[in-house]
C-alpha cells in the first residue's frame, strides 16, 4: 500500500475574531505535496483572512497552522523562504521598476542565479519589454503579471494565490494556469488557490473547499461537489452552479 504524503499545509480549527465579529470560525483543511486546493466562497466568507493567518500577517485567536510539518510560529523565517503569495490586491513597490522589484525579492528569498531567474519569468509572462518601467506606471493587467513573476521567483514549495489573475486577459490567464500546472508537475509545488472564476479552479484543482460565513460548508473534488450539490450524475464538473447554490443557501441561513 502506497503511503500518503504528509500535508504541506495543515490548518486545524482556525479561528479569527475582529472584536465581536468572527471572520474564521473553526475551519480545518490540508494540502498535500503537489496538490492544488481550490479555496472558494463568496465575498466576506473568510478566505483572505485565512490566508493572512497562514502567512502570519494577522494573529489567529485559536487553532493551529503547520507548514512543512512544522509549527509556523516557531519556524517562521525558514518556512516563509519556501513559500510565496500573490493576490489581485497585492502591490509591488511602486517607486521601483519591475526588474528592481524582482531583484529585491530574489535577494529576500535567497534565489540562486537570480538574474537568470528574473529573465526567465519576464519572458514566460511576456513582460520583458516592461522590465525598466516603474510599477506605478503599469496597467492593472501588467501589474498582475509582474506580481505572478514575484510569486514564482523562489520556486516555492507552497504558493498561496488569492484571485491572482483577476485583472488579466483570458489568453494570459490560460498561460498562467498552464504554468502553474507545469510547475506543479515538475516540482511538486502545492497551491492554495482562490478565484471567482470557476473555470480556473476546474482547470487546476484536484480538491475544493467551500467556506461561507467563516465555516467550511463543503469539501470534495470538483466533480464530487457537482454531483453532491446539484443532485445529478454529472459527467463534468460545474463549479459555477455549485458556487451559486452554496452561496445562496448560506445567505438564507444568515
Amino acid at each position: 500500500m502506497k503511503k500518503s504524503s504528509k500535508p504541506v499545509l495543515e490548518v486545524k480549527n482556525l479561528v479569527k475574531n475582529f472584536g465581536d465579529f468572527t471572520a474564521v470560525d473553526g475551519i480545518s483543511f490540508e494540502i498535500k505535496e503537489g496538490e492544488i486546493l481550490g479555496f472558494l466562497g463568496p465575498n466576506g466568507a473568510g478566505k483572505t483572512t485565512t490566508i493572512y493567518c497562514i502567512l502570519g500577517l494577522i494573529e489567529k485567536n485559536d487553532g493551529s497552522i503547520r507548514i512543512f510539518d512544522k509549527d509556523f510560529a516557531k519556524n517562521r523565517s525558514e518556512i516563509l523562504e519556501m513559500m510565496n503569495y500573490c493576490s489581485a490586491e497585492y502591490n509591488l513597490i511602486w517607486n521601483l521598476s519591475v526588474w528592481e522589484n524582482l531583484f529585491v525579492y530574489s535577494k529576500l528569498y535567497n534565489v540562486v542565479d537570480c538574474r537568470a531567474r528574473i529573465t526567465e519569468l519576464l519572458d514566460i509572462f511576456e513582460i520583458s519589454d516592461l522590465k525598466n518601467k516603474l510599477i506605478r506606471n503599469l496597467s492593472f493587467g501588467q501589474r498582475a503579471r509582474a506580481g505572478l513573476c514575484k510569486a514564482f521567483i523562489n520556486r516555492p514549495k507552497l504558493l498561496l494565490l488569492d484571485e491572482p489573475m483577476a485583472s488579466l486577459d483570458p489568453d494570459v490567464v490560460d498561460k498562467g494556469i498552464e504554468l502553474i500546472k507545469r510547475i506543479q508537475k515538475e516540482e511538486k509545488m502545492s497551491v492554495l488557490y482562490t478565484s471567482h472564476n470557476m473555470w480556473e479552479i476546474e482547470e487546476v484543482a484536484s480538491e475544493v473547499v467551500f467556506i461561507n460565513h467563516g465555516k467550511v460548508v463543503a469539501k470534495g473534488t470538483p466533480l464530487e461537489l457537482t454531483r453532491q450539490e446539484m443532485g445529478l450524475e454529472a459527467k463534468e464538473p460545474n463549479l459555477r452552479e455549485v458556487f451559486i447554490k452554496i452561496s445562496r443557501r448560506g445567505n438564507e441561513l444568515s
